[in-house]
């Protein structure tokens, strides 16, 4: 035997709320008229649960302290622009960026296309190898990948090979750093530079395009899903009180 939650009439008109257990809402409306009482709602106590309680809370909140999300959410976002202008709090969330996997991935890529497009560009040009070194580590955003090809351009002016400087940091491609090694060696290190940029920017853009075929479907389903809640909030209510009229 269930509990039920009524909500009621008496013969003066007063309303009478209290719970009855039956066998079903049925009964339990049965039980209240030969109480003499007339029934306005009647629903399990268990089924409470599966009404779209939270959803009416959810909005409640948002009504009365909307202005309180609003403004929390525009102070943190303050507080990470401020805590993000801190070096040393900014290198270790770009760190942090080039650990995650996916998120890595993109921004190595990234970056080395735009490292070696710039190199490219500036060694056709007849600049020196470890001026366009400097100027180009100027262009990326990324402080780990900035330093690397900084100690980079260090390590040139001691001497050492350009594949060989960048494979020594662990940030970039190895297919990148062996054209680079190919080019030093025939001594056509812009031309393979200019080339080595166009096959970054083409994986680039093959991540790029896989990411969005496979997010597109994921947004769909949660869009779908959001307007179903909703849809569900709005409708339930409704089959409720046809039900309660139609007994």
């Amino acid at each position: 035997m269930a509990a039920f939650e009524y909500t009621a009439l008496d013969e003066t008109g007063r309303t009478r709320q209290g719970v009855l257990n039956g066998d079903s809402a049925r009964q339990a409306r049965s039980r209240l008229r030969t109480m003499g009482l007339f029934p306005v709602e009647v629903r399990g106590v268990q089924e409470q649960a599966g009404k779209p309680a939270g959803l009416i809370a959810s909005s409640q909140v948002l009504r009365d302290f909307g202005w309180l999300l609003c403004l929390g959410a525009v102070l943190a976002l303050l507080l990470g622009r401020f805590l993000l202008s801190r070096r040393f709090i900014r290198a270790r969330f770009d760190r942090m960026l080039l650990d995650m996997p996916f998120i890595g991935r993109l921004n190595r890529k990234l970056h080395a296309a735009r490292l070696t497009r710039s190199l490219a560009i500036l060694t056709k040009s007849g600049v020196p190898l470890l001026e366009s070194l400097e100027i180009s580590s100027r262009m990326i955003i990324n402080i780990p990948l900035r330093a690397a090809v900084e100690d980079a351009a260090v390590y040139v002016r001691e001497g050492e090979r350009l594949h060989k400087a960048l494979e020594d940091s662990g940030w970039f491609p190895p297919l990148l750093v062996q054209m680079l090694a190919s080019g030093e060696e025939s001594g056509e290190l812009d031309d393979m530079l200019a080339r080595a940029a166009s096959y970054e920017e083409s994986e680039l853009q093959a991540v790029l395009t896989a990411a969005t075929a496979l997010f597109e479907p994921l947004i769909i389903l949660i869009m779908g899903a959001v307007v179903l809640v909703i849809v569900l909030a709005i409708l339930l209510p409704i089959f409720e009180m046809n039900q309660l009229v139609g007994m």
